[in-house]
């Protein structure tokens, strides 16, 4: 898997070793909204992912 921000287009790419794709626009939204459509998008892709949602300071 590789996630990238694409700053011309204005979207973020998801895509797979077997090539599947997925993009979410870069777009005005909260962070929440944000974190929502990138974990839509990589369960929609079969990615099971786990993020860590605490601050880093709060981790330690």
């Amino acid at each position: 898997m590789q996630i990238d921000f694409d700053f011309f287009d204005h979207q973020l790419r998801i895509a797979t070793s077997e090539s599947r794709v997925r993009t979410i626009a870069l777009q005005p939204r909260s962070v929440a909204d944000f974190y929502r459509a990138v974990m839509n998008a990589l369960a929609d892709l079969g990615l099971a992912v786990t993020i860590n949602t605490k601050p880093y300071d709060a981790v330690r």
